[in-house]
C-alpha cells in the first residue's frame, strides 16, 4: 500500500509480484477473518490488478486464508483508476451471485464506499485519502 500512498503513485512496485509476495500481515485482522471464515464464505476483493491473481491466491494461502469456494476479485490488468471506483464496480459484479453484508478495508475513500453501498465496514487503520 506504502506505494500508492505517495504522489507521484508507485505503481511498480504496488503491483511487484516479489513485493506482493512479502506483503506483511496484520495479525488481529487476520484473526477475525479466519474466524468468519469457519462460518461464511469469505469473498476477497484486492486493489491489485488480476496479473497478479496467483501472487494474492498464493499470500492468501500461505496465511491461512483460503476458502472453498476461493473468490478473489481483482482489479483489471492495467486499470489505475482510484481503488473507490474500481471496488464499486468489483462489487456490482459480485452481488449478481452473493449478499455481502461485512467489507473490511483500509482506505479510508473505500471504506466509505462499502457504507454508502449499505455494506457495515470496519476500517482497519488510521489511513486517510
Amino acid at each position: 500500500m506504502h506505494f500508492i500512498e505517495r504522489t507521484p503513485k508507485n505503481w511498480k512496485g504496488f503491483l511487484d509480484p516479489f513485493l506482493v509476495a512479502e506483503d506483511p500481515l496484520i495479525e488481529p485482522v487476520a484473526r477475525v477473518v479466519r474466524t468468519l471464515g469457519e462460518k461464511y464464505p469469505i469473498i476477497y476483493v484486492s486493489g491489485r490488478t488480476i496479473d497478479l491473481y496467483d501472487t494474492t491466491k498464493a499470500w492468501l494461502t500461505k496465511h491461512g486464508f483460503w476458502t472453498h469456494p476461493f473468490l478473489l476479485f481483482m482489479r483489471p490488468a492495467k486499470d489505475f483508476r482510484s481503488d473507490v471506483i474500481v471496488k464499486r464496480e468489483l462489487l456490482k459484479k459480485i452481488r449478481k451471485e452473493w449478499n455481502p453484508w461485512l467489507a473490511i478495508d483500509d482506505r479510508t475513500g473505500v471504506v466509505k464506499m462499502w457504507r454508502d453501498e449499505g455494506i457495515t465496514c470496519f476500517q482497519v487503520s488510521d489511513e486517510t485519502d
